[in-house]
């Protein structure tokens, strides 16, 4: 039988490790948003630089919730087929301008999340959903195109926004980069020793939309991601309500895969072959 003094020394290191687990988890649940939402902004330097590579690209449209979305769109033309690019937490939409260049034969365009940018409003998981189908409708409106005619590509966080998004509104088709089924799961994964569902505001819990997605899908990892399991895209991909088409690309990684040489050329490619039919 334990003696009362090493009772009262375990009781001692329990309530201590207890306490400190209640304070990370507690510092975490409040310091969440600036760990999940690496917000980028865009200075007016910056803008005018990009206006005068890219003129008449930038765009402001006021949401239906009242907020001002901003971002850039290029080889605008309304007989041209046209791409939604979704990005990461960590991206600003004029990153991409060069790469997204490239694609002539479609008409691009790429958004600010809320608070990203230019565009006003607050990063969370709701405002990305709800500003997600506000881009779709306002753009889908403006250039009359039908859904056969819009597609959409989502990289990282911006999967999960796809995902949801193609689960409300009809679209050709997708490419999914570096995608993962789950932050909630993630996070539980990289903490195991707290009660993450407690504590996490923004779930991005993906795979809950997928199955009520019936367009055709390419999903594209990295081969060496160390941020995003393969079993996590995976999971997703087998959730998928529509077909189903995953690649992983050499040498890469969840940081660079947006500088592989073909890697629009493999977007492109699963494009067309559904903008043929």
């Amino acid at each position: 039988m334990l003696s009362k003094k090493i009772l009262k020394t375990l009781t001692m290191i329990g309530a201590g490790i207890g306490g400190g687990l209640i304070g990370y988890g507690t510092y975490l649940y409040f310091k969440q948003d600036s760990m999940i939402f690496d917000v980028q902004k865009l200075s007016k330097q910056k803008l005018a630089e990009i206006e005068i590579r890219y003129p008449d690209s930038n765009f402001f449209f006021e949401s239906p919730t009242g907020i001002t979305l901003q971002g850039f769109e290029l080889h605008k033309d309304k007989d041209l087929p046209m791409v939604i690019f979704f990005g990461g937490n960590c991206d600003e939409a004029s990153f991409y301008l060069d790469l997204f260049d490239q694609m002539e034969d479609y008409h691009i365009v790429l958004p600010n999340y809320p608070g990203y940018g230019l565009s006003g409003g607050v990063p969370s998981e709701s405002s990305f959903y709800i500003e997600a189908l506000s881009i779709y409708d306002h753009f889908a409106q403006k250039y009359n195109k039908e859904p056969k005619d819009i597609f959409i590509i989502g990289r990282s966080i911006g999967t999960c926004v796809v995902t949801y998004l193609a689960s409300q509104r009809e679209t050709n088709s997708i490419c999914l980069i570096t995608p993962f089924h789950s932050l909630e799961e993630l996070a539980q994964r990289m903490y195991p020793f707290l009660p993450v569902s407690w504590l996490i505001k923004h779930r991005f819990n993906a795979i809950e939309f997928a199955p009520k997605v019936t367009a055709p899908c390419l999903f594209i990892l990295a081969e060496y991601d160390k941020s995003v399991p393969k079993q996590s895209s995976e999971k997703l991909a087998k959730a998928w309500g529509g077909e189903v088409k995953l690649i992983t690309l050499p040498d890469t990684t969840h940081e660079n895969i947006m500088e592989y040489p073909v890697l629009l050329d493999e977007i492109t490619e699963f494009f067309e072959s559904y903008l043929k039919k």
